[in-house]
């Protein structure tokens, strides 16, 4: 599915129409003013957490996402602009947590914290205008939740995609396997057979040593056979880690996804 079709699906579903957008834009104008101080408490409770503080390795990388947030934001969310690029974006961002470990429990968290803030702002300042909350509360749940459905799709894709591929280094492995042991089977017979000339008497000492020379062929042969079988196994361990690891490799990761998704 195309992302434009993608987005208009879940438009559709969500009831995000014109008149929910108009709502967006009336929330945008009571949080825009105070979007860095709530920033400012998602960031704090970010920090709170070893887990996801781990992922910011500096104040810039800290920096970089931070814009990447309030951009994401105020010029697609909070503006109703729900195009393909916005889609794309959504998806970059859940590839990204994919990739660096962030399971969804934290970006729903996040979100959470978020929405909070959101609702409690909107409705301290329609009650001081006078005016009624509901809609711009009902837009903004909707916004959200939209927000989370596509990164969270694209977190579980990304995830699929792996397994995809651990699957298919388990079944090469396995046809490796059974080629390494057909291989090794042979090699083994070579140096048994060298082993049976030497221990026949009728051998001189020229054929006695081409035979042990055989035999340290042979032996190197099933070193080498081994040597590659290990290796396929390490690939495949490597492969179940993927989304196991952490640490700092991927913090740098975590810092230059971010940066993309800003400059995209």
């Amino acid at each position: 599915m195309s992302d434009s079709a993608l987005i208009e699906e879940r438009l559709r579903y969500l009831g995000i129409d014109e008149v929910v957008i108009d709502d967006l834009l009336h929330a945008r104008e009571i949080l825009e003013p105070k979007l860095d101080q709530m920033l400012d408490a998602f960031y704090g409770r970010i920090m709170d957490e070893p887990q996801l503080r781990d992922l910011f390795p500096d104040n810039q990388s800290m920096a970089r996402a931070r814009q990447a947030q309030k951009a994401h934001w105020l010029e697609s969310l909070l503006a109703g602009e729900f195009t393909g690029d916005y889609c794309d974006r959504a998806q970059r961002i859940g590839h990204a947590h994919a990739r660096v470990g962030v399971a969804p429990n934290w970006y729903i968290g996040g979100y959470s914290n978020m929405l909070t803030q959101f609702i409690r702002h909107v409705m301290a300042q329609t009650s001081e205008d006078g005016r009624s909350a509901g809609p711009i509360i009902e837009a903004l749940c909707k916004a959200v939740f939209l927000d989370l459905d596509l990164v969270i799709h694209s977190y579980l894709e990304a995830k699929d995609r792996v397994i995809f591929d651990l699957l298919l280094q388990a079944t090469r492995f396995i046809d490796n396997l059974a080629e390494t042991n057909g291989e090794l089977r042979v090699a083994s017979d070579k140096v048994n057979e060298s082993a049976e000339l030497l221990a026949a008497d009728s051998m001189n000492g020229s054929d006695r040593t081409e035979a042990i020379q055989q035999m340290l062929n042979h032996a190197d042969a099933i070193k080498v056979e081994l040597r590659q079988l290990e290796e396929r196994i390490d690939e495949l361990r490597n492969g179940e880690q993927l989304y196991l690891q952490q640490g700092k490799e991927h913090t740098g990761t975590f810092a230059q996804i971010v940066s993309r998704i800003i400059d995209g």
